[in-house]
């Protein structure tokens, strides 16, 4: 089932940012998708590290899906709200430690690391353009959203980028309120 939602969730996410009109989307994809989300959260505890990214990960792109469908009203609303996807993930997230900088005295990052750490960063930088879009606060608290030297290797350039970028813009508009 978990499967099934990540790419139900998947296909929601790209169809959104990529139709050039959001109502040639099949909306039944989104409801699917949080449907089988739902049932996995009400479902038997995933245990496994690797199953609970990928619940992340669908839940990441169910927050995207829905922030695109708030920015286009004509769209009817179907698979829940951005908050319910970005709250539901961030505390996921927040339950697996994700916010702890992972050490690397002496070796690389093993894969889960790895792929923890980029979890962790999208979900930082969705969170802080969720704000920014929506007016409201933030859910990552900023003490949990560091960015190390180290991370350009381990997100690539351009996440690196955006997640400082979005980290100082938060930062700055605060300082204008």
């Amino acid at each position: 089932m978990l499967v099934e939602a990540f790419y139900s969730s998947l296909h929601a996410a790209v169809c959104s940012v990529t139709a050039p009109d959001l109502s040639q989307c099949d909306p039944s994809q989104s409801q699917i998708a949080a449907d089988l989300l739902n049932r996995c959260e009400i479902g038997e505890p995933l245990r496994s590290v690797q199953a609970r990214l990928v619940h992340v990960q669908a839940l990441i792109f169910m927050t995207i899906e829905a922030q695109a469908r708030t920015h286009n009203p004509a769209v009817r609303q179907v698979g829940g709200s951005l908050s319910k996807w970005l709250g539901s993930a961030v505390s996921n997230a927040l339950d697996m430690k994700l916010h702890v900088i992972p050490s690397t005295e002496g070796s690389e990052l093993d894969d889960d690391r790895l792929v923890a750490r980029r979890v962790w960063m999208s979900l930082c930088v969705l969170d802080r353009l969720a704000a920014h879009s929506t007016g409201g606060g933030v859910r990552i608290p900023e003490d949990h959203f560091v960015i190390t030297a180290q991370d350009v290797v381990y997100l690539g350039e351009p996440l690196f980028t955006l997640a400082r970028k979005s980290s100082s813009l938060y930062t700055d508009i605060r300082s204008f309120s």
